[in-house]
């Protein structure tokens, strides 16, 4: 586990809780989802799909398709992912899972 330490305009300090990524997209990821968060008025229950959807639609432009993107703070996953394809992480309340799927 690692932690990233700058604070961000969602308002949290994001944690990274799992990760089989690069550094360097593991910060784009973590930089897509406050975009995301921000542009939804910040984490809300009503807006986890619009965020999730964002998430992924960035992800499938920048790193090629098959993304995957659940947003939430209590939900179970079981999941088969391309190898350094996988993070977890934490911005406040959310967590998000993201995940290049092997289809």
């Amino acid at each position: 586990m690692s932690i990233i330490s700058s604070r961000n305009s969602s308002g949290g300090v994001p944690i990274v809780r799992e990760a089989n990524m690069l550094k360097p997209v593991q910060q784009e990821s973590i930089n897509i989802a406050q975009q995301a968060i921000k542009k939804y008025g910040g984490y809300h229950v009503g807006q986890r799909s619009n965020i999730a959807k964002q998430i992924q639609s960035d992800m499938n432009r920048k790193y090629g398709r098959h993304w995957q993107c659940i947003v939430g703070n209590d939900y179970g996953s079981a999941i088969a992912f391309k190898k350094q394809n996988h993070i977890v992480f934490q911005i406040d309340r959310a967590f998000i899972t993201l995940f290049k799927g092997v289809c």
